[in-house]
């Protein structure tokens, strides 16, 4: 084995998802001067969602839950954990309803509080 593969190795990204695990993925926005857009200021992790299914040990399918039906393949380095409540966005009959509900319960990923 050669250095840069012992390297890489010892040092690189060991991150495993699980179908249906909750993760945040990575976007790079371009500035864009004509409308005062600084890409700098923008979120680094701005689209929540879903793992559909691992394609290989790197690569992902998943599912962004803002768009349902947008499916994307996404290298485990734009990849990052979501550690917090899932938000389950629904609809009901009634306009004087509640449109979302909060799901109290923790992702199966998250660490048990002590």
């Amino acid at each position: 084995m050669n250095k840069q593969a012992r390297y890489y190795n010892h040092h690189g990204k060991k991150e495993e998802f699980g179908e249906g695990d909750l993760v945040w993925v990575r976007s790079y926005p371009l500035s864009q001067v004509d409308s005062g857009f600084a890409a700098k200021l923008d979120w680094t992790f701005p689209f929540f969602s879903k793992i559909i299914k691992p394609l290989n040990p790197v690569n992902y399918q998943v599912s962004y839950l803002s768009i349902p039906s947008q499916v994307d393949t996404v290298h485990v380095e734009h990849l990052k954990w979501y550690y917090g409540q899932a938000y389950v966005s629904y609809k009901l009959q009634s306009p004087w309803t509640a449109i979302g509900l909060m799901v109290s319960q923790p992702c199966k990923h998250q660490p048990a509080a002590s």
